[in-house]
């Protein structure tokens, strides 16, 4: 239904009746077929913002084809910045593995693209078949076309030794986004806790006092070099640093070091040249504690899509462990900020796919002796981790977390989705009634929240959404939910109790 089309001079009329849409799309018009055309997703507001700019012929961000909305500008306090950190290391995650599946879909589609648009295509194109019988087709080529037909073959061989370069490529960048990710996160601790200055045997030239503007310019200048020999370190040495310099226990407490250390020696192997693992990866590795390096010595090095997967997960884990294990170390009064904090980055882990490493943090965390945070936190992060478990195909360790709680007293909320990762469909649909009117848990929350992925299918389930929120819990792409039920869809949507 449209209504009545702005005055001139006001606002762009691409959208009417606001109340009717939970959001809206913006995509820039192209006349390259072969170029992804800009788009903005977002609010009213925002998408209002990015029209108005491309219309007034603003072009977007070079290094995306999406325009985001802002960034928040955080302030300096310890709650914000090491929040910021989690958001990092989980945003670290997603990138990388969106890079790790192109690497692992690269062979396929670049194969397939190149053999039919490049070589396969101009023939078929330009040369009647002489023999075509329904199962095989032959043509013949003059000699231009053999000639270009052998340019395109040779072309193609070379693509696939580029291809076969990708997974080696991966882990060097891998390896190189989680270190700069890693130094920016000792920056920010060194700067929030300052009492690594008076243990810091580093002394200051003269020189350097004179020059110095004032006493934060010194201690700007004091992480600058600290940063400067930190990134230059081993990734022992940095572990080393981090352990004297903030209290926290990585090397003998941490159960994934030595697997840590293996993907940083595989990394230097391909970075250095070799085809084999050598002596040196064995005994460093060794070294570290890992088992199963010394089987490795003198065969070829193959960097497979499951190990980029792992080695992942493995410097995800320590990227959000790490501020997390800080963050409890200088905040002792923020204890229960710092696990809802975590709690936040588990279920975005959840919610990206990242399940192992989810489940690895909530662990750690449900596993940690002498803490204070409230009975509420401690069920949110149970939940979560039997949903990662569940999601990872492991049903009886999911159970077994859930059984570890008593869930006797806890709210309705809780008992939904402590039934929903049990795949209890029944128990689901009896509890969904209570949230007709409820601000907790609403229609969109429940299409959303991973914990409720293993019980929609459920027929039950189903037909007591339907008469819970007056909506079917899948809409065919045809059918548009009618303004009423969206203004009662839109409330607290966004504001997720239990993640």
């Amino acid at each position: 239904m449209a209504g009545e089309k702005d005055e001139p001079g006001g606002p762009p009329p691409l959208w009417l009746m606001t109340e009717e849409h939970f959001a809206f799309l913006a995509i820039k018009k192209t006349d390259d077929p072969l170029v992804s055309p800009p788009f903005a997703i977002g609010s009213e507001e925002y998408v209002r913002q990015v029209v108005d700019r491309w219309q007034n012929g603003e072009e977007p961000k070079e290094e995306s084809d999406q325009v985001e909305e802002p960034e928040l500008k955080l302030d300096d306090s310890q709650e914000s910045t090491l929040s910021s950190a989690l958001t990092k290391a989980v945003e670290f995650s997603a990138s990388q593995s969106h890079l790790i599946a192109v690497t692992t879909a690269a062979p396929t589609i670049f194969n397939y693209v190149h053999v039919r648009s490049n070589v396969l295509d101009p023939i078929v194109k330009n040369c009647a078949p002489i023999i075509d019988d329904g199962t095989v087709s032959v043509y013949g080529m003059d000699q231009n076309q053999h000639e270009d037909f052998d340019k395109a073959r040779k072309a193609l061989l070379d693509l696939r030794l580029g291809i076969a370069a990708l997974p080696n490529a991966t882990l060097m960048s891998l390896v190189a986004s989680f270190d700069a990710l890693v130094t920016d996160l000792v920056a920010r601790m060194l700067r929030l806790d300052k009492s690594w200055m008076e243990r810091s045997d580093r002394k200051l030239s003269f020189d350097k006092l004179a020059q110095a503007i004032s006493i934060d310019d010194l201690i700007t200048n004091a992480i600058r070099e600290e940063l400067y020999q930190f990134s230059r370190g081993s990734h022992d040495e940095q572990a080393k640093f981090i352990e004297s310099n903030f209290g926290i226990a990585i090397r003998s407490h941490w159960r994934r070091w030595p697997d840590y250390i293996e993907v940083f020696e595989r990394r230097n192997l391909i970075a250095h040249g070799e085809t084999n693992f050598n002596s040196r990866y064995v005994s460093i590795c060794e070294g570290a504690g890992h088992k199963g390096s010394k089987k490795l010595l003198g065969q070829n090095i193959e960097i497979r899509p499951n190990y980029l997967q792992q080695a992942l997960d493995i410097l995800t884990e320590f990227a959000i462990l790490l501020p997390f294990a800080v963050w409890r170390k200088i905040s002792t009064e923020q204890e229960e900020k710092a696990f809802s904090h975590l709690n936040e980055a588990a279920y975005t882990l959840i919610t990206n796919g990242r399940y192992t490493v989810a489940e690895r943090v909530l662990e750690f965390a449900l596993t940690l002796t002498k803490v204070c945070v409230p009975v509420v936190l401690i069920q949110r992060l149970t939940i979560n981790s039997a949903s990662a478990l569940r999601h990872a195909g492991q049903i009886d360790q999911a159970n077994a977390v859930l059984d570890g709680v008593d869930w006797s007293a806890s709210s309705d909320l809780f008992q939904i989705c402590m039934q929903a990762v049990r795949g209890n469909g029944a128990e689901v649909a009896k509890l969904l009634p209570r949230f007709a009117n409820s601000s907790e848990l609403n229609a969109p929350t429940f299409k959303q929240w991973p914990c409720f992925s293993f019980i929609r299918d459920d027929e039950s389930v189903k037909i007591a959404f339907l008469e819970t929120f007056g909506v079917p819990l899948s809409v065919p792409a045809s059918q548009t939910p009618s303004s009423e039920t969206r203004e009662k869809d839109h409330s607290e949507s966004d504001k997720s109790t239990v993640h």
